[in-house]
């Protein structure tokens, strides 16, 4: 280019989060260097074709998703365990990448419960159940779940429903799964190199109770429709640094997980959203 400068051009990103992540990453490395200035180009068409892997699914499999009164999203597994007696069918996408398994739970309608092979990541996700949505006007209910850490003392692999989820422009999102007498909230930054001691402080001095780096895009993803929304985060890290927390990891990390207390958790999960779906109280309550 002019002046001897060069350009080094990566694309194929999956999705906006992925490219602030690689931003960072980059930014990071070239922190207090002699290094080049770094600007990001961004056209939003790029990421559309990961964006519509849902209604890919859909138009593939004629009427299977038709009658779905809601979605949920994370720990597929635990669902295809728990609610194995209320199975109906399933669908795939013409990769073999996006699943859609369908249940009909007791006392309740059909839900579907989203899974991928590829990672979906923040408003990835969000943005592929948006257009399902709204090509398909049945669906009410959507219901996302995923781990984080928290910024407060609880248990290790514990379920915990935030009062609301705090959306990329500051709006706060109620959860439909949590009580609302208490504010806790969560947030979500795009990723782990934004998670600084300081940015943890402001968090938890704001109220909130648990953070990760994907809830808060994919619910800002789907605000605006109308939807009733639900969020539930495992517990599988403590990113303040107190005493109370280091006892907590010493048997257990985000590197060395205990997958029986983390499914004991799931599938406590699973029953409080199916009693919830019958009526009952929901599940943070």
């Amino acid at each position: 280019g002019a002046g001897g400068r060069r350009t080094l051009l990566l694309g194929d990103f999956q999705g906006a989060s992925f490219l602030r992540h690689f931003e960072l990453l980059i930014k990071r490395r070239c922190s207090g260097r002699k290094a080049p200035a770094i600007t990001v180009a961004e056209d939003r068409a790029a990421y559309e074709p990961y964006y519509r892997a849902l209604t890919a699914l859909r138009a593939a499999n004629p009427g299977a998703l038709d009658g779905l009164e809601g979605l949920a999203a994370g720990y597929a597994e635990s669902f295809r365990l728990y609610w194995s007696s209320w199975s109906v069918s399933s669908a795939a996408d013409p990769a073999g990448d996006w699943r859609v398994d369908i249940y009909r739970p007791a006392g309740a309608g059909l839900w579907g419960v989203v899974s991928a092979r590829s990672s979906y990541y923040g408003e990835t996700l969000g943005m592929n159940i948006r257009y399902l949505v709204e090509a398909s006007t049945g669906i009410r209910t959507v219901l996302i779940a995923g781990s984080g850490g928290s910024l407060d003392p609880r248990p290790l692999y514990s379920i915990t429903y935030p009062s609301h989820v705090i959306a990329p422009d500051g709006r706060a999102l109620p959860n439909a799964l949590a009580s609302q007498a208490d504010y806790s909230a969560h947030v979500s930054v795009h990723s782990p190199l934004e998670e600084t001691p300081a940015w943890t402080a402001a968090a938890l001095r704001s109220g909130a109770g648990t953070v990760d780096v994907e809830m808060a895009q994919a619910a800002g993803a789907l605000s605006g429709l109308g939807l009733r929304l639900g969020f539930a985060v495992l517990v599988t890290d403590f990113p303040a640094d107190r005493p109370v927390f280091s006892r907590a990891l010493e048997h257990a990390s985000l590197a060395r997980q205990d997958p029986a207390l983390k499914y004991r958790g799931l599938a406590g999960y699973a029953a409080g959203v199916q009693e919830w779906l019958r009526g009952g109280p929901p599940p943070g309550w």
